[in-house]
């Protein structure tokens, strides 16, 4: 995934012990199906992702990286204000590369960021991967 990548154009850039690597994750809604149909909960979530992100972490060369996890129903203001409280000189994300009505339903986190950050922003493209954005619809 492309995301991936943008940690390992990360790890290109700065020692890894300077990177610091956040997911943000959404709250459970009690309608979703892993609430209703299981025992999903924010708690369960977290220590699922914390797990992956270890996984991955090592797998990109980025083992010793900072990592982690924010709750927050805005992805975009969780990215911008965890980067100031860490003092963070540079915001590197990836982009769906979603466009028309997608975009304008959805809207894009990256541009919010991109907008609304106090320090410089670098967002890969998936088309500049060879992925086509396409693919998302």
């Amino acid at each position: 995934d492309v995301c991936w990548r943008a940690l390992e154009a990360a790890v290109a850039m700065v020692p890894v012990a300077q990177i610091h690597v956040l997911h943000v994750m959404v709250p459970t809604d009690h309608a979703s199906p892993g609430v209703l149909v299981g025992n999903q909960t924010d708690a369960t979530r977290r220590a699922e992702v914390h797990t992956l992100l270890q996984t991955k972490l090592a797998e990109h060369g980025a083992d010793g990286a900072h990592m982690h996890l924010a709750l927050g129903s805005s992805p975009p203001r969780e990215i911008t204000a965890f980067a100031q409280e860490v003092g963070a000189d540079l915001v590197l994300m990836t982009s769906h590369g979603r466009t028309g009505f997608k975009r304008w339903m959805l809207g894009s986190v990256a541009e919010t960021v991109v907008r609304r950050a106090t320090c410089s922003v670098l967002v890969l493209r998936r088309r500049a991967h060879g992925v086509d954005p396409a693919a998302d619809a």
